[in-house]
């Protein structure tokens, strides 16, 4: 198989200094080269500034644009709604997945703030975290289980020693493909996570012949589980794929959201060659 496209994303959260938390989500491809930068309040997570980059990859040889829609906006949980309505439509889909991206790392690095966040202590966060988070996936959808009560947040937390760096995410997909099959990879690991996902498509039917995903790295045992429904995508046609329909695929709450990110990450660059 020829290799047709590649794309690569990363996000780092960083402290900047007391007042300032600096998320960035950096995108290269095939096709085009850009960033969005965030900068918001560790103590609120209100947002203060967002840029927009563009490198490579349009009719302009490069653009820079302030987001003035997203400041006073908090980079939270529950917000979702406000983000897209300050980008959308004028932005597009790249620039507003890409700020979703750095939110969601903000959010990750929370963990590692929460004197700043008003907790009293890591394990006054954790309760906040499980609380926010009930039912978003395994781990949170069976909080009671004897396995997660064995191996919680806090023992996680205790393997980082973490001062400025805070959180960081690298993401990629690879598409190849010859005359009948094209074949997506894709990946994640995070400061938490590392999974894969590997599918096959056919050109003529649009039919996912084949589907694996793997967790390298996950916080608990119980996440291991979400591999398993990985071959419930074989045979669905691949056009009828959006996110929600995907993450209901490989389990709903009680899959992986970062093997639903990533396999929707690879649908989506096999949906544009289709």
């Amino acid at each position: 198989m020829k290799n047709i496209i590649n794309q690569h994303w990363h996000t780092v959260i960083t402290r900047h200094n007391l007042n300032t938390l600096i998320g960035r989500t950096t995108f290269l491809s095939t096709e085009i080269e850009c960033s969005i930068k965030i900068e918001v309040d560790p103590h609120d997570f209100i947002i203060k500034n967002a840029l927009w980059e563009i490198y490579r990859g349009t009719k302009k040889v490069s653009s820079s644009l302030e987001i003035e829609g997203l400041r006073g906006i908090t980079a939270y949980l529950g917000n979702g709604k406000a983000i897209r309505q300050a980008v959308m439509p004028s932005l597009g889909d790249q620039a507003l997945s890409m700020i979703l991206d750095t939110v969601r790392g903000i959010i990750q690095s929370e963990s590692f703030l929460y004197r700043e966040r008003g907790f009293e202590d890591q394990m006054a966060h954790v309760d906040h975290w499980e609380r926010k988070y009930i039912n978003s996936c395994r781990y949170f959808s069976n909080l009671g289980s004897k396995d997660n009560l064995e191996n919680t947040w806090l023992n996680q937390l205790a393997k980082h020693k973490r001062k400025n760096n805070l959180y960081n995410r690298f993401k990629n997909v690879m598409v190849s493909g010859d005359k009948r099959t094209l074949r997506a990879d894709a990946s994640l690991s995070d400061s938490f996570h590392e999974a894969g996902i590997s599918m096959t498509v056919s050109r003529e039917e649009l039919k996912i012949l084949s589907m694996s995903a793997s967790l390298l790295r996950a916080p608990y045992p119980i996440c291991f589980d979400t591999q398993a429904y990985a071959e419930s995508l074989i045979g669905k046609n691949i056009a009828d794929l959006s996110k929600k329909a995907t993450a209901n695929i490989l389990g709903g709450v009680q899959g992986c959201v970062h093997i639903i990110d990533i396999s929707h990450d690879a649908i989506i660059s096999l949906q544009e060659i289709l």
